[in-house]
């Protein structure tokens, strides 16, 4: 058994001991920086090959770092401040981002849908007070990139726009346009006669999902559209528009009248 005085002795030799050892491996490690690179590497490829040793000493590191939760935040945030200040380093590090994204692309997508569900409520209550907090500066923000990019996001909203009611593409309405050589398909009126763009007529029997060629069945001008619309795209009524317009009732009073 180790008596008191003795328990006291040790406590403070290994104490400073362990001062000792630090301060001599900071000054190591600025002395040698790639000698202690390659040494840590070594150290960490051993570990790994032993699973338990591994996961015991990863539970130390999460311990030590709960316990000193202030250490690491302040160390870690002199840290990114120093890397930061690094010539190159934005460029460097967007650039080995974009390739890793590049190579792991499932991986990265199935962790940025779990972070979502993850953080969901946090995310949206961070928005929230962000919106409330500069909502002057957003809002002038806004107006300055709408007056700046008009015409773009004019095209950019038209495109997205198509796709999400048509699943059809800015490509392929241009090559529908073409085969029409760029005249409505009932009317054969220009396109640059009218103020809009010429509409895409789909069947709205038929669901989304299924593919652009066998749902839509061309393009018209607004005012053709609109009257296909009105008739509910029943051949019926178009017929008997057709025979109205041939032989209007009014007309055969008008002659026994006459």
């Amino acid at each position: 058994m180790m008596s008191e005085q003795r328990k006291i002795y040790m406590k403070h030799y290994r104490k400073i001991h362990r001062e000792h050892k630090r301060i001599y491996l900071n000054r190591y490690r600025k002395a040698h920086p790639e000698k202690f690179k390659s040494y840590n590497r070594n150290y960490y490829r051993k570990l790994k090959k032993n699973p338990h040793a591994y996961a015991k000493f990863l539970l130390a590191i999460q311990t030590w770092q709960d316990k000193n939760y202030k250490k690491v935040m302040v160390y870690q945030k002199k840290y990114r401040k120093k890397r930061n200040q690094r010539p190159g380093y934005r460029e460097e590090r967007a650039a080995y981002t974009k390739q890793w994204i590049k190579k792991n692309r499932e991986k990265y997508l199935a962790s940025r849908k779990r972070n979502r569900e993850k953080h969901r409520e946090q995310r949206r209550a961070y928005s929230k007070w962000h919106r409330k907090k500069n909502h002057k500066r957003l809002l002038e923000y806004a107006k300055q990139f709408r007056e700046e990019n008009r015409e773009k996001m004019r095209g950019d909203y038209w495109g997205n726009s198509l796709y999400k009611h048509y699943r059809l593409t800015i490509k392929e309405y241009n090559f529908l346009c073409r085969q029409q050589q760029n005249r409505c398909a009932i009317c054969r009126r220009k396109q640059k006669g009218f103020h809009k763009r010429l509409s895409v007529d789909h069947d709205h029997s038929i669901s989304k999902s299924v593919h652009w060629m066998q749902r839509i069945r061309g393009l018209l001008c607004q005012r053709c559209n609109l009257a296909l619309g009105h008739f509910h795209d029943n051949l019926t009524f178009l017929r008997q528009a057709i025979k109205y317009l041939k032989h209007p009732p009014a007309l055969s009073l008008r002659r026994r009248m006459a």
